[in-house]
């Protein structure tokens, strides 16, 4: 209830990214926007990537966007280039109405730049960045499996908000990647000295 978190005080709640540098064991401040990328405004494809090499240790974005406080409420999943996690904000109850569980909202990123993946092909960059839970309350955490359907297994997600965009539910199951075809070459190697 939006009464009971803390507003008085308003709290930041952010997004974060992180490249651990396992040759590094100072510690990281991931506030420091020279260190961590500020994807907080929309991003797209042609935004520059954190990379290993790239003087960035990560990134992270701020959740305000929708409201004031939201909050990620499940853990994040990784899968087919994109980072999946899922969020919640009080909002306000109307009056002679039960309290509202809030909005749920899930996110589908770019793991590289943050740029929203939802509603466009492929799933790399260049759509929206969230969708609502149809609701609300604590969406389930999203988790990725391989299923077999009829000799072809499918990567699926449970808890993924809907990444062709509309309605979601976090309970609805969808493919959330599919490898294209790969063309195979036969590879000959030779040893230095063989004839």
């Amino acid at each position: 209830m939006e009464t009971q978190y803390p507003y008085a005080n308003p709290v930041l709640n952010r997004f974060y990214v992180f490249a651990d540098d396992l040759t590094s064991t100072a510690k990281a401040d991931l506030d420091n926007s020279t260190a961590m990328s500020d994807f907080t405004a929309t991003t797209s494809c042609a935004t520059s990537m954190v990379l290993p090499g790239s003087g960035k240790s990560g990134w992270f974005m701020d959740l305000n966007a929708y409201g004031r406080g939201e909050q990620t409420v499940t853990s994040a999943v990784i899968v087919g280039g994109f980072v999946a996690f899922s969020t919640n904000r009080a909002i306000p109850k109307s009056a002679n109405a039960c309290a509202p569980l809030g909005e749920a909202r899930g996110y589908a990123v770019n793991l590289l730049n943050a740029s929203g993946v939802i509603g466009v092909q492929p799933k790399t960059c260049g759509g929206d960045r969230s969708g609502i839970f149809a609701g609300g309350g604590l969406p389930p955490s999203p988790v990725v499996a391989d299923v077999d359907i009829d000799g072809q297994v499918i990567k699926i997600g449970i808890g993924v908000v809907n990444l062709e965009g509309g309605a979601s539910a976090g309970v609805q199951s969808q493919q959330v990647f599919n490898l294209p075809p790969q063309r195979r070459t036969r590879v000959y190697w030779r040893q230095e000295g063989d004839n």
